[in-house]
């Protein structure tokens, strides 16, 4: 059991820390503390996220490993459940380490959140503007061809 950010009694079960499962055995994104009844999130370290968020990135990961421990024993068979060990025992290590806060209700739904919205918006204003300089402004005003390209 770990502290609740909220009211400070041990009542986050290491079950969801780890697995993300509830009592029941369902996946769930935030656990509601039985004391104080507030909704629980895990914050990702944004650096472990970049390391480990991607399917991509794990791969590459999984392989410096089965190589590293390949060139350690010279064992291709040793290397692969070396690599799965390590690999697992990281993951959870990660999910245990990763601090808890209170979460908002938009973020246990699924729903958007007021900085992912705003992060949208900016993205989708800048590519947009990309795409009109790259499809109007650049062809037919500067004479540069798409993009800035003679």
């Amino acid at each position: 059991m770990k502290q609740c950010p909220n009211c400070g009694k041990k009542s986050i079960p290491l079950k969801w820390i780890i697995f993300n499962k509830s009592s029941s055995g369902s996946f769930i994104k935030c656990f509601q503390c039985s004391n104080c009844n507030e909704k629980i999130k895990k914050n990702k370290n944004f650096i472990f996220f970049i390391l480990s968020g991607l399917p991509a990135i794990e791969l590459v990961w999984i392989l410096i490993i089965a190589f590293f421990l390949n060139y350690i024993t010279g064992s291709l068979g040793v290397a692969i459940i070396g690599t799965i060990m390590t690999f697992v025992f990281l993951e959870y290590i990660l999910e245990y380490l990763s601090p808890l806060s209170v979460a908002d209700e938009a973020y246990c739904r699924d729903e958007m959140t007021k900085i992912g919205a705003i992060f949208a918006l900016v993205l989708m204003v800048s590519i947009i503007g990309f795409l009109i300089y790259c499809f109007i402004v650049s062809p037919f005003v500067l004479n540069t061809g798409f993009c800035g390209k003679g």
